[in-house]
């Protein structure tokens, strides 16, 4: 199961509330917030508003309840490396090709074939 996020309105003598209820299964920490949230039991999240806020709403989920400098360290080297990665992996089968009709057109100068 994912992610799930729930709205609900009621009306009280105060007025119209509008609540939010987040359960969180794969990510089930919201480390980053547009709107103040209420952690609960089971990686649940809830929030009680007056209104729905006129921006997006958005919120952050992490494996983890805290993202700690290892964590940014990390992740900004594998978002550098991944670039490294992807050119190596498209650039080695055309060296290759390339090395072998270099060793192709050597030995044909040399009048001998593989």
């Amino acid at each position: 199961m994912g992610n799930l996020l729930l709205t609900q309105q009621s009306e009280t003598k105060a007025g119209k509330r509008k609540q939010i209820f987040l359960m969180l299964q794969k990510a089930p920490y919201i480390v980053k917030s547009s709107i103040q949230l209420t952690k609960g039991e089971n990686n649940t999240y809830t929030a009680t508003l007056a209104e729905l806020p006129e921006d997006d709403l958005s919120f952050t989920l992490y494996a983890h309840e805290k993202i700690t400098l290892f964590d940014k360290t990390f992740g900004k080297i594998q978002q550098k490396l991944g670039y490294v990665v992807f050119f190596a992996m498209n650039a080695i089968p055309f060296l290759i090709i390339g090395i072998i009709i270099v060793m192709l057109a050597i030995r044909r100068k040399k009048g001998k074939y593989i």
